[in-house]
């Protein structure tokens, strides 16, 4: 199955038991464990008043970047359940929120803290499922 065909809306699961790993929390259910709402403003309104609209699919070929430097994260758990986070990532706050959700705990209890890091190509954004496995309380 395609990656658009497992997503829509009564495909078959790739994981239905999703549920029962440890550490995913976060799943929206389905074959989607996350979602990005980017939309701003009234999008309807500025779909009026644009002069062109292009509306196009397109596909590429699957990529995976060369990093110069290593994944890594350090968690510090402290006794009152604060973690301190330390991880090369581009996208800490990313992190601390998706990090909240999938460990149910609150977002203030959490501080991440963005190591040096080479380029940021997107995947060194954030990546919480590899994270919550350090500081599972």
């Amino acid at each position: 199955m395609d990656p658009l065909e497992a997503i829509s809306s009564g495909s078959k699961e790739v994981h239905p038991d999703l549920e029962e790993f440890e550490g995913y929390g976060f799943a929206l259910g389905g074959n989607n464990c996350t979602m990005l709402d980017a939309d701003r403003g009234d999008v309807n309104q500025g779909f009026k008043d644009s002069d062109i609209i292009v509306e196009e699919t397109y596909h590429t070929q699957p990529i995976s970047q060369g990093f110069l430097e290593p994944m890594a994260c350090v968690a510090d758990v402290e006794a009152n359940g604060r973690l301190d986070i330390y991880a090369s990532t581009q996208g800490p706050y990313q992190v601390r929120a998706q990090l909240a959700s999938v460990l149910e705990m609150p977002i203030s209890n959490i501080k991440v803290t963005a190591m040096e890091m080479g380029g940021g190509l997107g995947p060194s954004f954030a990546w919480p499922w590899r994270l919550s496995r350090l500081c599972w309380p």
